[in-house]
């Protein structure tokens, strides 16, 4: 398959890729099927699952990227991300939204794959409506992922101070034991929002103090 595609061999790559169940993309690959407007296949791949292949790398003489490695199925966030990641030209990036990216199901998909990883750029440009929930979906996948920019701006634009619970707060709480960067920005939601903490939470507040404070190295 990977030597269909690079030597462009579309009648090939095509009837390996309509018989496996289960493909292992490169990015490049992704990025051909992207540049090619072949967008029957890539549809086509949204029934397919990633698989990961043992020392993939060592058949070819360049290294590569594997961003479907990062990816349960193939789905329209997966070559969104390609789009996003490579630059690929506007005119191109524009035809393949029209025409993956029309329901609220695929273009959630993408917002997911957003806040994921920051794209806040990418975000804001984003008209369609979603709900009041998904809003919140979103703003719970950036704390999971460190992705402040969007989680500010979905902070401040759509939510309202009720809508941080527990939930909300154990995230939180878990990322600042779990994450060095962005300390700071979950202390503020913390502090922001300490009325929500229970019992259990606080406790927990306390020793991620501790352990930062016992780590600190005190010359």
């Amino acid at each position: 398959m990977y030597q269909a595609l690079d030597d462009k061999l579309k009648v090939v790559y095509n009837q390996i890729i309509h018989v496996l169940k289960f493909i292992q993309l490169r990015d490049k690959d992704a990025l051909y099927l992207i540049k090619a407007k072949d967008y029957t296949l890539i549809e086509k791949t949204f029934d397919k699952y990633p698989t990961q292949l043992n020392d993939l790398q060592r058949y070819f003489e360049e290294p590569f990227s594997l961003k479907s490695n990062k990816y349960r199925v193939y789905s329209e966030a997966y070559y969104e991300e390609i789009i996003i990641e490579y630059n690929v030209d506007r005119r191109l990036a524009l035809y393949y939204r029209d025409r993956f990216l029309v329901s609220a199901k695929e273009i959630m998909k993408v917002l997911e794959m957003y806040a994921k990883n920051d794209f806040v750029e990418h975000f804001l440009k984003i008209k369609f409506p979603i709900s009041h929930s998904d809003y919140l979906e979103l703003f719970a996948i950036c704390l999971r992922n460190g992705s402040f920019k969007i989680g500010m701006q979905i902070y401040l634009r759509y939510l309202k101070p009720g809508d941080i619970d527990n939930m909300i707060m154990d995230i939180l709480i878990q990322g600042l034991k779990t994450q060095v960067t962005f300390f700071e920005l979950r202390l503020f939601f913390i502090h922001q929002h300490f009325d929500v903490l229970d019992i259990v939470q606080l406790n927990e507040l306390v020793e991620v103090f501790l352990l930062v404070l016992f780590k600190q190295d005190p010359k």
